[in-house]
């Protein structure tokens, strides 16, 4: 059969599954890579719509045929029972299967109890780190959406009141939960998925990069905005964040703002086919430490600090390789689809963070998502 059969059992919510089909499964199915082909076994509720969108190149079988022929047998249509059936024919059981670590322990189980040699490959599909022009455009065009929900921000800001410690927009309190909402509802209108939330905090939960944000919107504070929704029709993520201020911020929350401005301007210039993530990093990290604040991973509560990563490779995962951290791995390639986005983080002064996609080029990087960085909101 030439190179090692690829065998996978997953609905399309697993985005190698997705990648290797190129649309949309609800429940689990069979996908076997072989030296005849590709090939996905799908059920008559499905194999109508996958025929029409599915991947060029994949070829959709049939199951009700297999499950027919496996009760016959007395084995039952079970999983176990169909997997055992359909590698019989696309890739004989005692033949190395190349799977991925996330194949469910009870399908491996019996795929070993049946003689196949299982070698767990991390990643399962190490081509999905480099983007085919399609993919490009599918993530340009998911940013570009995302970017509608940043408008629908500023825009609420804009027209909110500051009264006293909180904020008022139509004569209501302003709140993470609010702003959410209606970041929500942008998105939705432009066919994006929040399948895995927003982040909108102020004030102290802005300190914690990873706070969902709640309650009040507090004036004069950082207000962070991490948006990362996927594209319903493509399943390609978007990944930005912006910081912004609605009144005056303190001294220091405008110098972390003009620091991580700066740094991220530093990672765009250190970003090529060919530099180590890691230097990547470093070179943001650099402009961090010269501006006076601190870059590790962690610092004093009395010192702001860069404690993430530079970024991380974006697609059908909001979170996929490669990786741009201090001690990361690995080489940019071209193709690379990355996020760029250094921060701070301060207990008293809150968090500021500024996120960008990027294509990875060989002489350098292409903004792939396009909205204006602006602190303070009038």
């Amino acid at each position: 059969m030439g190179r090692m059969a690829r065998f996978h059992y997953a609905s399309t919510k697993d985005a190698d599954m997705r990648y290797l089909v190129g649309t949309a499964v609800a429940d689990p199915f069979f996908c076997v890579e072989n030296g005849e082909g590709a090939f996905a076994f799908l059920s008559v509720l499905e194999i109508g719509s996958f025929r029409e969108h599915g991947k060029k190149g994949v070829t959709a079988v049939p199951l009700e045929p297999l499950m027919e022929k496996a009760r016959a047998a007395g084995a039952g249509a079970s999983p176990h029972a169909l997997a055992k059936r359909i590698l019989a024919r696309y890739g004989p059981p005692g033949t190395d299967l190349s799977v991925s670590a996330h194949l469910p322990l009870d399908m491996a189980d019996a795929l070993r109890a049946d003689g196949a040699r299982l070698r767990v490959a991390d990643p399962f599909l190490p081509e999905r780190a480099v983007k085919s022009p399609e993919e490009v455009a599918a993530i340009r065009e998911s940013c570009a959406r995302t970017a509608l929900a940043f408008l629908r921000i500023e825009e609420i800001l804009r027209e909110s009141a500051i009264d006293g410690a909180a904020l008022r927009w139509k004569g209501e309190p302003l709140t993470s939960e609010r702003l959410k909402r209606e970041a929500g509802r942008v998105l939705f209108d432009a066919d994006m998925e929040n399948a895995d939330g927003i982040i909108i905090s102020s004030g102290a939960h802005a300190a914690m990069p990873h706070h969902a944000g709640e309650g009040l919107v507090r004036p004069h504070a950082t207000i962070v905005c991490d948006i990362f929704p996927r594209s319903v029709r493509t399943g390609y993520f978007a990944d930005m964040t912006r910081t912004y201020v609605k009144g005056e911020p303190s001294e220091t929350a405008a110098r972390m703002y003009a620091a991580v401005a700066a740094a991220q301007d530093a990672g765009f210039a250190a970003i090529r086919a060919g530099v180590e993530g890691k230097d990547a990093h470093q070179a943001a990290a650099a402009v961090i430490r010269d501006s006076g604040f601190g870059a590790g991973e962690a610092t004093p509560d009395s010192v702001p600090g860069f404690i993430h990563g530079l970024g991380h490779g974006l697609g059908l995962e909001v979170h996929e390789p490669p990786r741009m951290g201090a001690h990361a791995s690995g080489t940019l390639t071209a193709g690379n689809v990355v996020t760029v986005e250094p921060g701070l983080y301060h207990p008293e002064h809150g968090g500021v963070r500024i996120e960008d996609v990027v294509l990875v080029t060989e002489d350098g990087c292409e903004k792939l998502s396009e909205h204006p960085r602006e602190l303070v909101i009038a």
